[in-house]
This record gives structure tokens, sequence and C-alpha cells, in this order.
């Protein structure tokens, strides 16, 4: 069932049982504008539902309050699961090595770096023996541990920097993954994470000069470098195709993983939501 993209979406498999939720691990994906939640049927290891909520917010208050109203008003989120994970998207945040990181100093390098929430998390970025610390608002935080307090909670940039490094081969490669107007940019080579930047955009013009822009910092040739998309971007669209006049290297990200999917779920583009389809595994 398809209702409009700016609303909801609901697409389960025909095998799909409300009634068997201990069946499956619950993976949700949170923004300021956003709430998805998938289901993986953790003895067939397969994708049977997926519930995509959009929103318009002017502030945190009314992102709370909406987040807020989806779940009271979505039974099925509320059952019992094996295991559930949350991670939160778009957060304010930056990297800092193991070897540099002290934890009584998270507040004021957030707020050095980036905008705070006032209420600094931290993940483990073991692959790249790092610290991530990133802000989410407090009260949204705490509303959703108070709904799912046995949950496990990330950043959604630890869950894409754990799998970039999982699926990167012996080369330098550029991902750009895009979600609710801003695109987070990452460059790896081989397994070293080189540069990871997020910027907000408007226009398919701001999105082609960050990527250019991107390029150019890290002196790379668009030509040479291959640049991999995935999120709220698709071939047909203008963001794609101004990209594509500039740079001919590009292509979407694949999954990689042993997970399945229903026939419904096969219908849309794996890499629109394959950052949430690989959550279980990163966090």
């Amino acid at each position: 069932m398809e209702t409009g993209e700016n609303n909801f979406r609901v697409i389960q498999s025909s095998k799909f049982h409300s009634n068997k939720t201990k069946e499956y691990h619950l993976s949700i994906q949170v923004g300021l504008k956003s709430l998805i939640f998938t289901l993986l049927n953790i003895k067939t290891l397969t994708y049977d539902y997926l519930h995509s909520f959009k929103f318009s917010s002017k502030n945190t208050r009314e992102s709370e309050e909406k987040i807020r109203l989806l779940i009271n008003e979505n039974n099925l989120i509320k059952k019992s699961f094996s295991s559930t994970s949350i991670s939160y998207v778009n957060c304010p945040n930056t990297l800092i090595p193991n070897t540099l990181f002290k934890e009584e100093k998270a507040n004021s390098v957030l707020n050095f770096n980036s905008k705070n929430h006032g209420h600094p998390l931290i993940d483990d970025i073991a692959s790249q023996d790092a610290k991530i610390i990133y802000s989410f608002p407090k009260k949204i935080d705490k509303l959703l541990k108070t709904y799912f307090p046995f949950s496990k909670y990330s950043s959604q940039d630890k869950i894409l920097l754990e799998y970039y490094t999982k699926i990167q081969k012996d080369k330098i490669t550029i991902y750009a993954y895009f979600i609710e107007k801003k695109i987070n940019i990452t460059c790896f080579n081989k397994k070293n994470l080189i540069s990871h930047n997020h910027f907000e955009y408007k226009t398919k013009e701001d999105i082609l000069y960050y990527v250019l822009f991107f390029y150019e910092q890290l002196n790379l040739l668009p030509k040479e470098i291959e640049l991999v998309l995935h999120g709220e971007i698709q071939k047909e669209d203008y963001n794609f195709l101004i990209l594509y006049d500039y740079i001919k290297n590009i292509s979407f990200l694949k999954n990689t993983n042993e997970f399945k999917f229903c026939e419904k779920l096969k219908e849309i583009p794996i890499h629109k939501n394959i950052a949430i389809y690989n959550q279980i595994l990163c966090v």
C-alpha cells in the first residue's frame, strides 16, 4: 500500500503476520523529518516489512510531537520483537581518533566543530579506531528510549562508516548518501577513511557544487574516482542527471550481505534503503 511520498508508505510480504513479531528484528531509522522501520525475519534472513513516514517540521519540538504521534498510532511498532536497533539520521558530529579522544571533552569538541543539540552522544567506530561524537535532540532521544528501552542506539554515520569499510575494495571510492535534503559525502582509500562530511542542499546545483568541491579538496579527479550513490536519489531524477553530466564514473550502492527481500520490497531499488537494511550488522 502506498498513500503518498510525503505521508507514509507500507510494503509487506504476503507471508507476514503481525502476531509473529518475536521472529523478527526491528530496525528503526529516525530523523527530524522522517521515521522508517523495517522487520527482518531472523530465521529466513528476509526483510518482510517496511514502513516509511515522511513529515514536515519547523523545529525539533514539532518533530518530537510528530514522532510521538506516529509511534502511538502504530500498533505494530510497539509489539515485542526478538531484538531492536535504532539509528539517528543527520546528526551534527565530529570524528576523533581513539588516541586523542577524551570523554570529558566531548561536548566542547562538538561545540567547536558543529551544531550541538546540547546532548552529546558517542559511538565507537571500531573499523577506524575512532569515536564519533554526535548530537540529537535530547527530548526525542528520551522519548524513543521510553518506548524502546532495550534497543541498541547509534548514529546513522556509524552505520554508514562501518558498512563502507566492510564493502570497500582496494581502491579510492567516494560515497554520497542523500536523506532529508542533506548529502553525506565520504571518501575511503582501501579500508581507510579519508574524509566524511555533511552538506545541506536546496537545489540540484547545490549538490553538484558540494560533490565537486569534495573532489577538489582531496585533489581527486571525478573521471578517475568512482562516485557511489544511495538514499533518496534515483537514476531518473534531476539530482542524478546533473551529477552524471560531470561525473561519468557513477553508480548506485549494491547490497552485499546475505539478507533477502520479499517480492514487494524487490520492486524498490535496494540503494534507497540500504542504510537501514544494514543497521543490524553495524550497531
